[in-house]
């Protein structure tokens, strides 16, 4: 027995250990993931920059960035080059205010809607419809612009081209509209409901309640919506690229119909045509590099102004505190004095009242008198009131009629003509003839490869990543520069993410263009959307849990894996959700390093290219003439959005699943 003992008082130790250099291992490799996106921000930088060096030597920054003409192709056609970023600047500025002034008032319009005035039921039907145009890939939005929107415009306006600025502001302000209802509508529904009860039970209308209170106090969020919106149309490369017209131009309020080129549409056109090494090449990675530059500015600007604004609410909180705290003191004063306090009290308030009564009847019969007039103006007061609400509801309405519209057109023209392109053939066939005859058998099979490659590398490292931040550290500098590096990286635009892929896996690390390039750049695009929204399902875990598991003996990595975990799965589904749906929508991220236009069949390594639904529909619709190609690029178009669709819904009812089947 004494040698058992021993034994046994020997192995505490060494498993307490033995948990102690598990727990470490387990901090150290968290931290490792969370470090990832920092470390690519940083590579993405250096690469483009490095890349950028010579055109930015040879240019300066200032005349690169202020020059006038866009004219790179004279370095291999023989007249002089010019390299004067401004134009495409300009074009993207213009084309971004076009699109935030359609869709800045639609969007906050149908969150208005959604939150404060419809019904449940009508709620119930407009929210996915939202949802719907959020989940529709950017590249079937060029499909549309450029088949219906760009027509559209040439046969109302008789002019010779509809492709232009405004046709992309349109297309843009379409595409943004979706991110804005929805951060604005949670900002809405965020405001307290104290706020607004009380306004009403103060006399004020609905709508004064609306305009009054809740969107001065949802203004953080509302403004939070805009710059994402802004993020959105500034960062979009493929629908712009197939309707602006990609004329380097610049732009002018008086031609709103003239072509022009943005920074987004000149790197991802003029890419595949400049060669290796050359000025024209490292020139397009200087426009890689500006536009990381002003989508970082928009971040920054974004969490500053959203900073300022809980800045000031806190100090307003604080100075009604300061008021309140010093009469409820002088109250507790007036209240101690005694007995003999209060029977004067009650004397002179009999005394008082006694006036009081005097007084109201000397004045009833004025009051009287007066009483039809006050009446009658608190009616006229009701009475605009209630129109100038009916006003505002009008255009509120208006806003949510034209947001579904905009889906039922796109989703009509797509169905009914991309139905007449579905056969079993269609489905299960490689293409042939450019695409005019086959199917796209290759292209679904490759584009679901590359969401799971992307999911596979994405999901573990935001996994990690979100239970480090949320886990093991508290609020500092390591936590803050982790978190300002996912935001960057959310924030870069897809084409960045292409070109970053292009120069390291394709090129520096000589992977040539292949499947495993583009799985490892949509996974690195995606990584953000799983470390936040992983976190966020973390932070819902009651912390009373965890104390009750550590109380218990636990380790921190135990209580993590056992308990925490568990009851956040559903919110990490939800980030894999938006991560698959983005992934399988991109095209930009694959362009220049996995796609190819025609293959007959299937890879044999992750180190072979592979066929994209996106791409294939983008090399139909803009290279390949013909109404048989027309008719399959429709077909291609409804596979999809018919198979982003279906990964929602598929991954939306396991979470469902996994919730009801959740007791704790």
């Amino acid at each position: 027995m004494i040698l058992m003992d021993s034994k046994k008082s020997g192995a505490v130790p060494l498993q307490k250990k033995s948990g102690r250099l598990t727990e470490q291992s387990v901090k150290y490799t968290l931290f490792i993931t969370a470090t990832v996106t920092v470390v690519t921000i940083f590579a993405i930088l250096f690469f483009l920059l490095q890349s950028a060096y010579p055109i930015l030597e040879q240019e300066g920054v200032w005349n690169f960035l202020t020059g006038s003409n866009w004219k790179p192709e004279g370095e291999i056609y023989g007249f002089p080059a010019q390299y004067g970023a401004l134009p495409l600047l300009a074009a993207s500025v213009a084309v971004t205010i076009g699109a935030m002034a359609l869709s800045v008032p639609l969007g906050i319009g149908t969150a208005i809607f959604i939150s404060e005035i419809a019904t449940d039921r009508i709620r119930s039907i407009i929210k996915p419809v939202v949802e719907l145009l959020a989940g529709i890939p950017s590249v079937v939005y060029g499909f549309f612009g450029l088949v219906i929107l760009v027509n559209w415009l040439q046969v109302s306006f008789d002019i010779a081209s509809g492709e232009g600025w405004l046709a992309a502001s349109i297309l843009l302000a379409i595409m943004a509209l979706p991110t804005i209802t929805s951060v604005a509508e949670d900002a809405i529904k965020a405001v307290p409901r104290e706020f607004k009860e009380g306004s009403l039970a103060l006399g004020a209308t609905k709508w004064e309640t609306i305009k009054k209170v809740t969107i001065p106090s949802a203004l953080s969020g509302i403004t939070a919506a805009i710059i994402l919106g802004i993020g959105r149309a500034i960062g979009e490369t493929m629908a712009v690229m197939m309707v602006i017209g990609n004329s380097a131009l610049m732009p002018s309020l008086k031609e709103p119909f003239m072509p022009l080129k943005t920074l987004t549409s000149a790197i991802a056109v003029e890419m595949g045509e400049a060669p290796y090494g050359s000025m024209w090449q490292h020139g397009l990675y200087g426009v890689a590099v500006l536009l990381l530059v002003i989508v970082f500015i928009v971040n920054i600007s974004s969490t500053f102004i959203l900073g300022k604004i809980k800045e000031k609410h806190t100090a307003s909180k604080s100075r009604k505190k300061k008021r309140v705290s010093p009469l409820l003191v002088q109250q507790a004063k007036h209240l101690g004095k005694g007995v003999i306090g209060v029977i004067v009290l009650g004397v002179l308030l009999y005394l008082f009242s006694i006036v009081v009564i005097i007084l109201i009847l000397v004045g009833i019969a004025g009051i009287w008198t007066a009483k039809k007039a006050v009446v009658r103006r608190i009616a006229d007061r009701v009475k605009i009131a209630r129109m100038t609400e009916r006003i505002a509801f009008g255009f509120i309405t208006s806003a949510v009629v034209v947001t579904a519209a905009l889906l039922g057109i796109i989703l009509y023209h797509i169905t009914v003509n991309g139905a007449a392109a579905i056969s079993w053939e269609f489905l299960t066939s490689p293409p042939r003839n450019l695409g005019r005859e086959g199917g796209i058998f290759p292209a679904i099979v490759g584009t679901l490869l590359l969401v799971g490659g992307a999911i596979t590398f994405a999901l573990p490292l935001g996994m990690g990543a979100a239970i480090y931040l949320t886990e093991y550290t508290r609020e500092g500098k390591i936590t803050k520069i982790i978190r300002a590096g996912a935001e960057l990286l959310n924030g870069t635009p897809s084409i960045v993410f292409g070109l970053f892929g292009l120069t390291f896996f394709v090129l520096y690390l000589g992977w040539g263009i292949s499947m495993l390039a583009g799985q490892i750049t949509l996974g690195l695009m995606v990584l953000p959307t799983v470390i936040r929204t992983t976190e966020e399902a973390l932070k819902s875990v009651p912390y009373g849990l965890r104390e009750g598991s550590l109380a218990l003996g636990a380790t921190k990595w135990q209580t993590i894996k056992k308990v925490v975990l568990p009851p956040s799965i559903p919110g990490v589904m939800t980030g894999a959700i938006l991560s698959i749906g983005r992934a399988a929508g991109e095209t930009a991220p694959i362009l220049f390093t996995a796609a190819v236009f025609s293959q007959r069949f299937l890879p044999n390594s992750v180190f072979d290219p592979v066929m994209a639904l996106p791409y294939h529909l983008f090399v139909l619709t803009t290279n390949v003439p013909g109404a048989d190609a027309e008719t399959n690029a429709y077909g291609t178009a409804l596979v999809l959005v018919l198979l982003v669709a279906g990964l929602y819904l598929a991954a939306i009812a396991i979470r469902n699943r996994y919730i009801k089947s959740m007791k704790w």
